[in-house]
């Protein structure tokens, strides 16, 4: 099973003032505004992958309601804005947060070998790993992109 995810997200330009000392600097806020996820593979693990997720239209072909499936809201708000170090060089600084909440249907719940609490865990590791990884490799290519941008 392959699980992707797509997701469209808004930027702005705003300025915050520095609160040491007052000077406006620049700051960029990103925004989730849609997202999806989608699975591609053996079409019984698409299809569990879909009623776990909500990804489903719910119903059979005769149009009954089958299964109880769950569902998934993101949440996404990132903020990477240049400061001025005590040293007087520019820096960035990126505060970010995200939120998955997932329902589960109760019949599913029950077949999650580690249960709920261990697996809510897991899964908080994982985005943390993620955003851990992704991150830092965000803000380089930020900081070289802003030093070909003075270089001009």
């Amino acid at each position: 099973l392959e699980i992707k995810s797509q997701a469209i997200i808004g930027g702005k330009l705003i300025s915050l003032k520095e609160e040491r000392n007052g000077e406006e600097m620049p700051c960029f806020e990103f925004v989730l505004i849609q997202d999806s996820t989608y699975a591609t593979g053996s079409r019984f693990l698409v299809w569990l992958f879909n009623k776990i997720t909500g990804n489903s239209n719910n119903s059979d072909d005769d149009g009954k309601k089958d299964i109880e499936t769950g569902s998934q809201t993101t949440t996404s708000l990132n903020r990477v804005r240049a400061i001025t170090a005590d040293d007087g060089t520019i820096a960035f600084e990126c505060n970010a947060s995200l939120g998955v909440q997932m329902q589960f249907p109760a019949l599913m719940m029950k077949l999650i070998p580690d249960g709920k609490d261990k697996s809510e865990r897991r899964g908080s590791e994982s985005l943390r790993k993620a955003l851990e990884t992704d991150v830092p490799v965000s803000l380089a290519r930020l900081q070289d992109a802003y030093s070909q941008w003075l270089e001009r």
